[in-house]
C-alpha cells in the first residue's frame, strides 16, 4: 500500500500548478516520499525579491548540491528598500545564483537591472538558457536610479538556445549587428523600452524567423521605421504593436519605402491595440497581409465602422481570414458604442466567412 500512495505523490502534486511554498513544505514533512517530490516542487522556480532572500538561497545551495540541481527556474528582482547598500556577501550571493548550471530561464529585476549588462556576465547556464528577461518595474526608485541595459550580438552568440528574449521598463543601448547571421526565436517582446542608442532592428538580423513579436510603445513614432525594416527583411509570423499615444500615421509601419510585390509580408497574425485605424489602415493590411490569419484590432482611436468591416468581408478580402477581434466601437470622434443591429450585421458576415468574430 505504502508503494501505491508513493506513486500517487508526483500525479498529485501535478495536478494543481499554484501551490503555495508553504502547502509545500508541510507536505515535505509528511514523510521521505513526500519530502523528494515536494522539494522538486519548492527549488524548481525561486522567486527572490530582497538581497537577504539571494543570500539565504546562495547558503543553502551551496551546502546542498543536489538542491542546486532542482533549480530550473530563477527570478531575482532583490532591491534596497530602505536605500541601504548591499554587501559584498548579497552581491556574491547574488553571482553564485547566477552561475547556477543547467538554468532554463532567467528573470532579472530589481536593482539588477540597473546596468544590467554586468550581471548577465556572471550567467553560465549559456547552453541551456532558452528564456531571459530583464525587467525594470520593480525598480524601488526609479527617478533616481533608471534600469538599463548595453545589448550586443555577443549576448546572442553567448546564448545560443535562447527562443525567447523579454526586456521590460528599460533604457537600451542596441549595438549594431556585424554579422549576418540570422536569428531564430520563439519570441521576442519590447515592453515599454527606451532606444538610447541604435534602434530595435538591430536586435533582428536580416532573415531571421521569429514566431512572435510584441512591441509596447509611447507613440509610433518610435519605431514605426524600424518595425518596417524587420517586417520587410525578415519572416514575422505573429505581431502585436501596443502604443499609449495614437497619431494619424498610424498603420504606416505596413508600408514599403519604395516598390514592393503585394503579398510580401509573412504575417499570419497581427494585433493592433491604442493605434489610429482607418480605411488607410485597413487598406494596407489587405495589400500586404493577404494571408493573415487573425487579425485583432483595440482601442478607442479606430475610425473604421462596422460597414467598413463588412465591407472589407464581402469583398471576399483577406481570405484566409479566420479570426477577427475588434472593440465595440468607433471613433467618429467622439467615440461610439456600436448600436445592436451593426453587430449582427458584422457577426452575419464573419459567420458566412466561417470566421470567428469577437469584440470587447
Amino acid at each position: 500500500m505504502s508503494r501505491l500512495v508513493e506513486d500517487l505523490i508526483p500525479l498529485i502534486l501535478d495536478s494543481h500548478s499554484h501551490w503555495w511554498d508553504r502547502d509545500l513544505v508541510r507536505l515535505s514533512l509528511v514523510s521521505p516520499e513526500w519530502l523528494c517530490y515536494a522539494r522538486q516542487k519548492l527549488y524548481a522556480s525561486p522567486s527572490l525579491h530582497s538581497f537577504p532572500a539571494c543570500a539565504a538561497l546562495a547558503r543553502t545551495l551551496a551546502a546542498s548540491p543536489y538542491l542546486a540541481s532542482l533549480v530550473q527556474h530563477l527570478t531575482l528582482r532583490p532591491s534596497n528598500s530602505d536605500n541601504s547598500r548591499n554587501s559584498s556577501r548579497d552581491r556574491m550571493a547574488v553571482r553564485t545564483l547566477l552561475a547556477l548550471d543547467d538554468l532554463k530561464s532567467l528573470v532579472i529585476g530589481g536593482d539588477l537591472a540597473i546596468e544590467s549588462r554586468r550581471f548577465l556576465g556572471f550567467v553560465t547556464a549559456t547552453d541551456t538558457l532558452t528564456y531571459l528577461h530583464v525587467d525594470g518595474t520593480s525598480l524601488y526608485d526609479p527617478l533616481s536610479s533608471r534600469a538599463s541595459l548595453e545589448w550586443s550580438e555577443d549576448f546572442r552568440f553567448r546564448f545560443p538556445k535562447l527562443k525567447k528574449l523579454a526586456f521590460t521598463n528599460l533604457e537600451m543601448d542596441i549595438d549594431p549587428i556585424m554579422t549576418s547571421q540570422p536569428l531564430q526565436m520563439d519570441e521576442l517582446v519590447l515592453n515599454n523600452v527606451n532606444v538610447t542608442g541604435g534602434n530595435i532592428s538591430y536586435l533582428v538580423p536580416e532573415g531571421s524567423v521569429l514566431e512572435r513579436l510584441y512591441i509596447n510603445a509611447s507613440s509610433a513614432c518610435e519605431h514605426d521605421e524600424y518595425i518596417r525594416m524587420i517586417l520587410r527583411s525578415s519572416c514575422i509570423r505573429s505581431l502585436e504593436y501596443e502604443v499609449q499615444k495614437s497619431s494619424s500615421s498610424d498603420g504606416s509601419f505596413l508600408e514599403p519605402e519604395g516598390e514592393s510585390e503585394p503579398g510580401a509580408l509573412g504575417l499570419r497574425r497581427l494585433e493592433m491595440r491604442g493605434l489610429s485605424v482607418d480605411n488607410g489602415v485597413l487598406a494596407a493590411v489587405q495589400r500586404w497581409c493577404p494571408d493573415i490569419d487573425e487579425l485583432a484590432v483595440f482601442g478607442r482611436s479606430i475610425r473604421l465602422t462596422p460597414e467598413d468591416w463588412v465591407g472589407c468581408l464581402v469583398s471576399g478580402e483577406l481570405s484566409s481570414l479566420r479570426c477577427l477581434a475588434l472593440t465595440h466601437g468607433t471613433n467618429y470622434p467622439p467615440f461610439r458604442t456600436w448600436c445592436a443591429k451593426a453587430v449582427d450585421s458584422l457577426t452575419e458576415a464573419t459567420r458566412t466567412r466561417c470566421i470567428k468574430f469577437s469584440s470587447d
